[in-house]
Parts: structure tokens; C-alpha cells; sequence
């Protein structure tokens, strides 16, 4: 069985006031979303230096990267700028549209974790 080419790649991060929960995934040629990676950060600059750390190790590199965060009062600030600073393409979800895409999936459950994930699997079909 072949390695199936990587078409989109994103980020989901989920926020909270002192944790950042991420999910990289990827949306591969067979139309299929995979969940590459999920991990827990602080939310601080040493928490945003660690997750660059991560991303580099776990991102294809030959891909752009686009990052859907959701807007939580003022504690996604800081993480929209650094992400935003190291060139990333972030894009800022109101939580209710989150919300609504959640519901469509059928997700019963609801924590950071599946949050990340629900957020990472937005951006493959907006036609970015």
C-alpha cells in the first residue's frame, strides 16, 4: 500500500487560560482527513516556543500551514500573534461557528482535546 500525497495541512488549537490543546492533521489525495499529531501546551511564550518546536518535527515542511483557532475572550491573544508572527496562516474562529461545525459532525462529546480536532478538520473544506 502507497503513502498517500498530502494536499492541506492544519492546525487546530483550542484555548483555554493556561493551555493551549493542538491537533495536526492532514487531508490527504484520498480525500481523507488524518490526525497526524495532538499535544498540550502552556499558554505562554515558552509554551508558543514549544509548540513551534513540535510543529517542526511533526508539519510537511513543503506545505503551507494554516491554523484555525477559536476566539476565547482575550486568552487566544497572545497565541494569534506568535502564530501569526512566525508566518502561519491563522485564522480565527468565532466560537459559535465552531460550535455549529461541531454539531454537524455529530460530536456528542465535547473537551479541549476534540475541540483541537474539530478545529483542524474545518479548513479542508473552505477551499483554502
Amino acid at each position: 500500500m502507497s503513502k498517500k500525497a498530502t494536499l492541506k495541512q492544519c492546525l487546530g488549537i483550542d484555548v483555554s487560560m493556561k493551555k493551549i490543546d493542538c491537533c495536526l492533521s492532514f487531508y490527504t489525495e484520498d480525500l481523507k482527513i488524518k490526525v497526524v499529531a495532538t499535544s498540550g501546551f502552556e499558554n505562554s511564550p515558552d509554551g508558543f516556543i514549544k509548540l513551534r518546536e513540535w510543529l517542526n518535527k511533526k508539519q510537511d515542511n513543503g506545505l503551507a500551514l494554516y491554523v484555525n483557532m477559536e476566539a476565547t475572550g482575550t486568552y487566544h491573544e497572545e497565541a494569534a500573534y506568535f502564530i501569526s508572527g512566525v508566518g502561519y496562516r491563522l485564522s480565527v474562529i468565532q466560537p459559535t461557528k465552531g460550535k455549529q461545525y461541531a454539531k454537524s459532525l455529530d460530536e456528542k462529546n465535547k473537551t479541549d482535546k476534540i475541540d483541537a480536532g474539530m478545529l483542524a478538520r474545518i479548513w479542508a473544506w473552505n477551499g483554502n
